[in-house]
């Protein structure tokens, strides 16, 4: 697996897993709901974000490394 493959999985599952979350708080609105929401899913799409940052990085560097090894 390449790491665009890796990125465009986390991406869209991440994407998928945010709107099955809206279709879920549509129907569970409780206070166990809203302590799940602070103490997990708010932290999730920032740590999604960062970790897609990191990929963009080593990718770059991974290139870097493969132009300057020819």
């Amino acid at each position: 697996m390449s790491l665009d493959t890796g990125r465009y999985q986390l991406y869209s599952s991440f994407k998928t897993l945010n709107v099955r979350w809206e279709q879920t708080i549509l129907h569970w609105q409780d206070s166990v709901q809203r302590k799940f929401e602070e103490d997990f899913w708010n932290q999730l799409e920032p740590r999604v974000q960062q970790s897609l940052g990191a990929i963009d990085r080593l990718g770059q560097i991974m290139a870097r490394a493969r132009y300057e090894c020819r």
